[in-house]
C-alpha cells in the first residue's frame, strides 16, 4: 500500500510600493507569467483596493449581465480562468474588506491546484499592506528610479520594520508604545 504524499501548500510573494505607477502590477503579471511559462500553477491576486488592473490585462471579461465595469467584479471561490495557460487571476481585494490572509490564499490556491500564489498589492503603508508584505512567505518592493518613489519604499520598510517589532514584542508578553 502506498501512501499518497501531501502537496506542499502554496507559496506566496507579495508585491507592494510606496507610491503609486511604479509598476507593481507589471512586476506581478511577469513574474506569474514567467513562472507559469516553466509549467507552475500560478494564482495571481490583484489586491488593490479600489481597482482591479489585472482583470483587462489578463483578458478577464464581465458577463453582460453582471455590475457596471467600474464596480468590483466579485471572484469566484477559484478565479478566473486567463488567457495565459497556468494563470488564474484572484480579485481578492477589490471593493469593501480586507484583502484574503495567507491561510485563506492558501485555501484559494489549492482549490485551483496552483503551486504559487503573487499578489499585487495596492500603494501605500495602510495596515491591510503591511499585513499581507509580512504574512508573504517573499515580499517584494517596488519603486521608480525617481527620489520620491525611492524615499516612499524606505517609508514602507521602516513601516513594516516598525510592525514587526511590535509583533515580536506582543509575542513576548510586552506592551510597545510605537505607532
Amino acid at each position: 500500500m502506498t501512501e499518497a504524499t501531501p502537496t506542499p501548500p502554496a507559496r506566496i510573494i507579495a508585491i507592494g510600493g510606496g507610491k503609486g505607477g511604479v509598476g507593481r502590477s507589471l512586476v506581478a503579471s511577469g513574474l506569474a507569467v514567467f513562472i507559469a511559462s516553466i509549467g507552475k500553477k500560478v494564482l495571481l491576486v490583484d489586491g488593490h483596493p479600489e481597482r482591479s488592473p489585472l482583470a483587462a490585462v489578463f483578458g478577464v471579461t464581465r458577463p453582460s449581465t453582471t455590475s457596471p465595469p467600474w464596480l468590483p467584479h466579485p471572484s469566484g471561490e477559484r478565479g478566473h480562468e486567463t488567457v495565459v495557460a497556468n494563470v488564474r487571476l484572484f480579485e481578492g481585494a477589490a471593493g469593501k474588506g480586507p484583502p484574503p490572509g495567507r491561510r485563506r490564499l492558501r485555501e484559494i490556491a489549492a482549490r485551483c491546484g496552483a503551486d504559487l500564489c503573487v499578489v499585487d498589492l495596492g500603494p501605500g503603508v495602510g495596515g491591510r499592506t503591511l499585513d499581507a508584505l509580512l504574512d508573504a512567505d517573499a515580499a517584494l518592493t517596488v519603486a521608480a528610479p525617481e527620489p520620491e518613489a525611492v524615499e516612499e519604499v524606505y517609508r514602507v520598510q521602516r513601516h513594516l520594520f516598525a510592525r514587526r517589532l511590535a509583533q515580536r514584542f506582543r509575542a513576548m508578553g510586552h506592551s510597545p508604545a510605537l505607532r
